[in-house]
């Protein structure tokens, strides 16, 4: 593979996820699906130039977006689980125990969750909303992990999908 090709496709994505980040900042539902869909993004990354290029271009566009829209819940997301976790999904994948295997995942994606809302209310000041009075936690942890089981489901195909229609298209331009 041409290294100024592999290195300008990342470039190139690495501004791609930057620019939806910052939409994110603007339009509020934004927040929260811009940074899944970034990370469907390193998704194909990983899968047409593997995981050095994928975290590079990981580490770059959360540098950029960060420098570039600063604090915003978002951006977290992505640094704290949204940007990596596609790239190491296929490793956690091969733990053999099914149950080892979930809970480690929902481990990883709570811990993050739950950084990124510490982060966000204490250190950079944004209240936190309690729109459901005392059950708003357990609310938004509950949906938050049904969404995260739909995004499995949802890198799954998409690395179908991607491997079997568009890697042979996206990968004759890398060479």
């Amino acid at each position: 593979m041409n290294k100024s090709i592999t290195v300008a496709f990342s470039g190139v994505m690495s501004a791609l996820i930057s620019v939806l980040l910052m939409a994110g900042s603007v339009v509020w539902i934004f927040a929260y699906t811009m940074p899944l869909v970034c990370g469907l993004i390193l998704l194909t990354v990983k899968e047409s130039l593997g995981k050095k290029y994928a975290f590079i271009v990981y580490i770059a566009s959360g540098i950029i977006s960060s420098l570039l829209i600063g604090a915003d819940e978002g951006i977290f997301m992505f640094i704290l689980f949204f940007g990596y976790y596609p790239i190491i999904k296929d490793d956690i994948d091969r733990i053999k125990n099914k149950l080892l295997r979930i809970l480690l995942k929902l481990f990883v994606f709570n811990s993050a969750m739950v950084l990124v809302e510490v982060i966000v209310t204490f250190v950079f000041k944004i209240p936190f909303e309690m729109i459901f009075g005392r059950f708003t936690v357990a609310f938004l942890l509950v949906s938050a992990n049904i969404i995260f089981l739909a995004y499995e489901k949802l890198l799954f195909a998409v690395k179908i999908i991607y491997n079997k229609k568009l890697k042979k298209r996206i990968d004759k331009y890398l060479k």
